[in-house]
């Protein structure tokens, strides 16, 4: 038995074909290009379409991670403030062109759902999981069960850290997302840039800091640019501090990161459990096995998305 998990981003379509363990066949990924519900969807199909053509066993059914709400029973991308779209029946239209019964969630939850059926919270009832791209993700698993509260609880990255910090998509002055997400890293490292400018960025940037990303920043760091390091230093910070804020709420046996942000070798992470230690109020006692990088961080949300139909909540 086979599924397909679609992971949809702000800026990207990720899709792979995943086996009845969570084992991946096979993936691939296109721009989203977000013109209009259209472009939208033929965006989602051209990584289906190519993926179906690698001939695999046929898959039994698509799973669907999105930012944002959505109307499980219904199949709906309500909204989403980093996509743009308005009541998307992505369910319905996939089926319709694929002949394939589909589930939708939202990205966060679907990610701790894969986490908790394959990945790394396999040994683990309690978990917070949290989704660094784009945007800020997050989903919460109690008791083997996904907590959705009236319809979107989870969404961690939009907890208040920084009141009057900077503003947020969502319409909040300093939530997590503004400040740890990938536009947020980019902006705080074209920031620093300007008031500290050094060869490696510029080497990095053709000159140009306009050009700097969060990638940019995983880079320079990575080369010894004590500039970006502190800049990834603040973005440890801030995310530890999202994790102490789930500790006090739920918790959890283990916080779970996963998504773009986090794909830099682990060194982000080990920072992130740094940062814990120091603004918890007692040290944890195995910081490693507490805060955990996915299993499959590339790609846990297409992992997660295939397991809503894989191993379906009961």
């Amino acid at each position: 038995m086979t599924g397909i998990g679609i992971d949809i981003g702000g800026t990207k379509v990720a899709a792979g074909v995943v086996d009845q363990d969570g084992g991946i066949l096979a993936t691939d990924r296109a721009p989203m290009v977000k013109d209009s519900h259209e472009t939208m969807l033929e965006s989602i199909c051209t990584v289906v379409d190519r993926l179906l053509a690698q001939g695999h066993e046929k898959p039994n059914a698509i799973g669907i991670a999105v930012p944002g709400t959505v109307d499980r029973d219904q199949g709906i991308a309500v909204s989403a403030v980093n996509v743009g779209w308005r009541n998307l029946p992505l369910v319905d239209l996939l089926q319709d062109r694929y002949g394939l019964s589909g589930v939708i969630a939202n990205d966060g939850n679907a990610g701790a759902w894969g986490e908790y059926a394959f990945g790394r919270g396999k040994d683990t009832q309690n978990l917070v999981y949290l989704t660094v791209g784009t945007g800020i993700g997050g989903g919460i698993i109690d008791a083997g069960r996904v907590v959705r509260g009236s319809g979107a609880a989870g969404e961690v990255g939009h907890i208040l850290v920084n009141p009057g910090g900077p503003l947020c998509n969502c319409g909040v002055h300093g939530c997590l997302e503004s400040l740890a997400a990938g536009p947020g890293i980019a902006r705080r490292g074209k920031q620093a840039a300007a008031e500290e400018p050094t060869d490696i960025v510029r080497r990095l940037t053709d000159g140009n800091i306009e050009n700097l990303t969060s990638v940019t920043v995983r880079d320079a760091a990575d080369e010894g640019d004590p500039v970006m390091q502190a800049v990834r230093d603040d973005t440890a910070r801030w995310l530890a501090i999202g994790c102490q804020i789930c500790h006090q709420l739920f918790a959890p046996e283990c916080i779970v990161f996963g998504g773009g942000v986090m794909q830099d070798g682990g060194r982000l992470i080990q920072d992130i459990r740094n940062w814990y230690q120091q603004l918890a109020g007692s040290p944890h006692p195995n910081i490693e096995s507490f805060i955990r990088l996915a299993a499959e961080s590339e790609h846990s949300g297409i992992v997660g998305a295939a397991a809503l139909v894989l191993q379906p909540e009961r």
